[in-house]
Parts: C-alpha cells; sequence; structure tokens
C-alpha cells in the first residue's frame, strides 16, 4: 500500500510545471522539518526527489 502511494506521488510530481515543483518542494521541506513520523518523511523526500528531477526540465519564466 505504502509503495504504491510513493509511485502515484511521484507520477504526480512529474506532471507539474516550474511553479509547481517548487511549490512541493516547499511543502515537503516544511513536512521533514517538522514531522517525527519516519513514514511521513520518507514520502516527503520521495516528494522532493522527483520535483527536483523534473524542475531540473523547465526553464524559469524570468
Amino acid at each position: 500500500m505504502l509503495s504504491s502511494t510513493l509511485l502515484l506521488s511521484s507520477y504526480t510530481a512529474l506532471a507539474q510545471d516550474l511553479e509547481g515543483d517548487m511549490d512541493i518542494l516547499k511543502g515537503a521541506y516544511r513536512t521533514v522539518q517538522k514531522s517525527n513520523d519516519k513514514g511521513e518523511v520518507v514520502k516527503a523526500l520521495i516528494d522532493m526527489r522527483a520535483a527536483a528531477e523534473d524542475a531540473k526540465s523547465h526553464m524559469p519564466d524570468k
């Protein structure tokens, strides 16, 4: 169950534009800072990695 959730969250991150990727990174970073739940932190880190990889393929507007 957890692995399927992690895979789906990674695919969601791949479909974002640069602004969306930055929003995912911001939210996941806050989760990592505040959470004591190992599963939640791991999910946030996986989401951050997927968003960072996707952000590499986008050019900023400015």
